[in-house]
């Protein structure tokens, strides 16, 4: 038997008692146990170890719960609203399309009759035209960045 089986196998035994393992790790791990008695002795004494601890009661300040409940919350409601930012910036962009396509052609001939009664040169107004695309969106990414909403917030933990 390859001495590299044990690490294995005290991997895959710490491991199950965290979370789950794949059915494959966990069959090997059976079969491993069955055919050494060293990590079959290890393993039982490993449940034994994790039942007597978790049999051992744990008091706690009633101040302590109600901090952890409060970040938990906490937590919960800003994971809420990272997945409520994506909707939002997609009905900003759909808005902004939206007036985007109802109003361009007003704006243009607008843009255009006013450069012609007071002589504004043709690349001016229409670089406001172009401004004017631009601005919803840079209202949109304005309202998401002061709201905390685009998800590229850091924090510390």
């Amino acid at each position: 038997m390859s001495e590299d089986l044990h690490p294995r196998a005290e991997r895959l035994m710490i491991e199950s008692k965290i979370g789950p393992i794949p059915e494959t790790e966990l069959q090997w791990l059976n079969v491993h146990l069955e055919e050494c008695t060293r990590c079959a002795d290890l393993a039982k004494a490993t449940e034994r170890t994790v039942q007597s601890l978790r049999s051992v009661p744990v008091r706690v300040p009633p101040s302590l719960v109600a901090a952890a409940q409060f970040r938990v919350h906490q937590r919960a409601l800003e994971l809420r609203r990272q997945q409520e930012a994506p909707i939002l910036a997609w009905v900003g962009v759909a808005l902004s399309f939206a007036w985007i396509g109802m109003s361009g052609g007003y704006v243009w001939r607008g843009l255009e009759w006013a450069a012609g009664r007071t002589g504004i040169p043709s690349p001016v107004w229409q670089m406001a035209f172009g401004l004017w695309w631009v601005i919803p969106a840079l209202a949109v990414a304005a309202v998401l960045s002061t709201h905390g909403l685009g998800g590229a917030e850091r924090r510390e933990v």
